[in-house]
């Protein structure tokens, strides 16, 4: 089988080479990484104007390699790192932009909390809150469970287990339609699991392959083009 680096300078493979082996050995934790988590909920009462569902799908976002606070423990993140999606009855809910206003989002991951057993765990608190305005309608939305010991690793948190939802995973959602049609009501995790994303430089590694894969194809078309002529 042909090479579709044939023809190539043999300085660029190694260049190649040598940039795909550094990604690979690059410590991961250098920079942010963004890890999604998937759930399911069900809520105690029904919204009436999004199908008079009560069934919840949502997707939550952080970051995977936090700096935990040097004094407490905590780590607290916000819209600059965290985003979420939220669905009702196949209705897509209108939730702030992360970035435009990050103080509406939150993540917290308290070591050492009193759980409902009585012994003491890590617990995970993560929401948004919209307050009421002229042009905006309120939402909080807030969900929170307990991790189940030993976990210790703060600083990574792709390896957080949150198969304690189902267990100790609580909701609360207080939202409007409009001025006059208000809806509270608390709720229970039914599922969670991590959305699997490729690291950082894996994902680097793809795309600098696939860019140069596709220059090769077009060097090998035009190579074949002129020979046919």
């Amino acid at each position: 089988m042909t090479s579709i680096w044939k023809g190539f300078p043999m300085r660029f493979q190694l260049s190649l080479a040598m940039t795909c082996a550094s990604l690979l050995f690059t410590n991961t934790n250098a920079s942010a990484t963004p890890i999604t988590f998937a759930f399911t909920a069900q809520l105690e009462s029904p919204v009436s104007w999004l199908g008079n569902s009560n069934q919840v799908n949502g997707t939550f976002t952080i970051n995977g390699d936090p700096i935990p606070d040097p004094h407490t423990g905590w780590v607290e993140q916000d819209g600059r790192e965290v985003s979420l999606t939220l669905e009702i009855g196949g209705v897509q809910v209108s939730l702030p932009d992360s970035q435009a206003n990050p103080s509406q989002y939150h993540f917290t991951m308290m070591p050492n909390a009193l759980n409902p057993n009585g012994s003491r765990s890590p617990v995970v608190n993560i929401g948004v809150v919209r307050p009421h305005s002229s042009t905006e309608s309120l939402l909080d939305f807030s969900m929170s469970f307990f991790v189940p010991p030993p976990f210790d690793d703060y600083s990574n948190l792709r390896n957080l287990d949150t198969s304690s939802l189902t267990a100790t995973g609580t909701l609360f959602l207080n939202m409007e339609e409009n001025p006059d049609n208000r809806y509270a009501s608390i709720g229970k995790i039914t599922s969670s699991y991590l959305v699997n994303t490729p690291e950082p430089n894996t994902l680097s590694i793809f795309v600098i392959l696939g860019m140069g894969a596709a220059a090769a194809s077009r060097r090998n078309a035009r190579a074949k083009s002129r020979n046919s002529s």
